[in-house]
């Protein structure tokens, strides 16, 4: 079965995501940083999704 992808809904999505890391470093506490190797993975995982948000975006504004 084919899976079509609904380009608003991707989107969408990516825009949750921000939105998620937007509100988790508003809230951010330093003790949160206690354990660097889970916190530099968090960091990875939040630029990775920014990225990909920021890519979608480029895509569209070229169309």
């Amino acid at each position: 079965m084919s899976s079509i992808v609904d380009p608003m809904s991707e989107l969408r999505g990516h825009l949750l995501q921000v939105q998620d890391i937007i509100a988790r470093t508003r809230n951010f506490q330093v003790d949160e940083a206690s354990d660097p190797k889970e916190f530099s993975k968090t960091i990875v995982e939040d630029v990775g999704a920014l990225a990909e948000a920021v890519s979608e975006l480029i895509k569209r504004s070229e169309v």
